[in-house]
């Protein structure tokens, strides 16, 4: 024969059903940490304005260069040749010393023709031809100084035209990727002939709930850390900006952080990016070494 169950017992019963199903029906807890991929605060592909022969490749693959250091070559004699003559020209004034000396010996002349004109001992032709000289010594002074600076512009524009031959490394510099040409090809305007990167600092775009971007603002530090060994432990960081546009669709904001990287964590790789720092002061320390 069955047991009856008191009333009591009934509505405890009902009480712990109810609660089961509340905490089951409770929101998770936000996540502490967001999925990302490390990328490179510069990866740039470069070529020349310019096509030609390649004369010199004075980098490769994986050599870290410094801003305005000569990556590669094109062929351009002809182009620095005109450079040169350009750099002695500009460099010299003989032509204004020159104008300048016949300027002053045409002052003497129309100052001791005047002086003979004035006590009637030259006649007013003489005069008058001296002081024709004068003008045109003054004349010719103005046109040597108006070529001295069109010499320079002219080597400004000679330099920049000898320049386009030459590729230098960018501000900020970086890591060679990749080289994809060799000495002795031809290469047309335009086409990518080496890829360079800046990996330290890395830049990383996370995408954080919109709520959770509120309590954030650009310096915050931050925190990632990889599977990768030898990058287990916590790198840390800041936060460079927060987009001003959220995706409606996705309740995301795009939030991109900068974290130094002189241990070369690849770009490109898998990383977990968390806003709060690792938990005990160990841990801390050790993500900022």
């Amino acid at each position: 024969m069955a047991t009856m169950k008191s009333p009591t017992a009934l509505l405890t019963a009902v009480a712990i059903l109810l609660t089961s199903g509340a905490v089951a029906r409770s929101e998770p807890a936000a996540p502490s940490e967001y999925d990302a991929i490390a990328g490179a605060r510069q990866d740039l592909k470069l070529g020349f304005t310019v096509g030609g022969k390649i004369r010199k490749i004075a980098i490769k693959a994986g050599q870290t260069v410094e801003t305005g250091v000569t990556l590669i070559q094109l062929e351009n004699e002809e182009k620095q040749s005109l450079v040169e003559v350009y750099k002695i020209r500009a460099a010299s004034d003989i032509e204004v010393r020159s104008a300048e000396a016949k300027l002053k010996l045409a002052q003497l002349e129309e100052e001791g023709q005047r002086e003979m004109f004035e006590k009637n001992v030259a006649a007013r032709l003489e005069f008058e031809r001296a002081k024709a000289s004068l003008e045109v010594a003054k004349l010719e002074l103005e046109l040597a100084k108006r070529t001295s600076i069109e010499i320079k512009e002219q080597l400004h524009q000679a330099q920049a035209q000898a320049d386009q031959y030459v590729l230098k490394a960018p501000e900020g510099g970086g890591v060679i990727d990749e080289v994809t040409v060799a000495e002795g090809e031809m290469v047309e305007a335009g086409k990518p002939v080496l890829r360079l990167v800046l990996i330290d600092p890395l830049w990383i775009d996370v995408a954080v709930p919109t709520e959770r971007t509120l309590t954030l603002k650009d310096g915050d530090p931050v925190w990632i850390k990889s599977k990768l060994t030898g990058f287990e432990k916590p790198m840390e960081g800041k936060i460079l900006y927060l987009r001003k546009v959220a995706d409606s669709a996705a309740d995301r904001l795009i939030v991109r952080v900068e974290v130094p990287n002189p241990k070369c964590l690849p770009a490109g790789v898998n990383v977990a990016v968390s806003f709060s720092p690792p938990t005990g002061a160990t841990a801390a320390a050790e993500g900022k070494r």
